[in-house]
């Protein structure tokens, strides 16, 4: 799998560049002369130096969507699937629940006979939704306790979970953040691309 830290680095810092001449207007003089590393050159079309950046920051934002979204479990799609296995209080059925607003209540299904299963559930579900202003995911083991078809006792177990409407903000935020190497990179090639309409005409 690849590094998705320096993935992620190199297109924010890039998209970061081609922001800044794109808003700032930066243009080089003919025969310009940089010093990268120490090593003196001289530039004698300048005009392309803008394009090699554009092509830079489309092929970070191609990489991140690929190993970061596509082949990676990224925080949005690890909480979507957990809600989407959950069943919902007041939701009608078979509708999807929105991740960032709507029902508070939830609790797993179907219900199991493995308490420390369903123990571990309990566990990780809460860690998978960020805490945000006095806010947290509470998430408790509940059982019921019926009788099998030779008269003897059994249990199963379930858990509820209350997921309050704050930290499914916060996740909202936590989501836009992860993806801001596909979404921020987007934005500058638009702007990028504008200015240099604009030139060109």
């Amino acid at each position: 799998m690849a590094d998705l830290d320096r993935i992620r680095r190199f297109s924010l810092s890039t998209a970061l560049v081609l922001l800044t001449l794109s808003i700032a207007g930066v243009a080089l003089e003919p025969d310009a002369r940089i010093s990268p590393m120490g090593f003196p050159l001289r530039l004698t079309r300048p005009n392309l130096l803008p394009i090699g950046i554009a092509v830079a920051v489309f092929y970070g934002m191609v990489r991140f969507y690929y190993y970061g979204i596509m082949l990676g479990t990224s925080p949005y799609r690890k909480r979507r699937d957990i809600l989407d296995s959950l069943y919902a209080e007041g939701a009608g059925s078979g509708k999807r629940v929105p991740l960032y607003f709507g029902p508070t209540k939830f609790r797993t299904t179907p219900w199991h006979w493995d308490r420390e299963r369903v123990e571990s559930r309990a566990a990780e579900i809460p860690s998978s939704f960020p805490k945000f202003a006095g806010a947290r995911v509470s998430a408790t083991v509940v059982s019921d306790t019926f009788t099998d078809e030779n008269g003897e006792p059994c249990s199963s177990y379930a858990v509820e979970l209350q997921i309050p409407v704050r930290c499914r903000i916060a996740a909202l935020v936590q989501d836009l953040d992860y993806a801001a190497p596909v979404w921020f990179t987007f934005l500058a090639l638009l702007l990028f691309v504008f200015q240099l309409s604009r030139t060109a005409a």
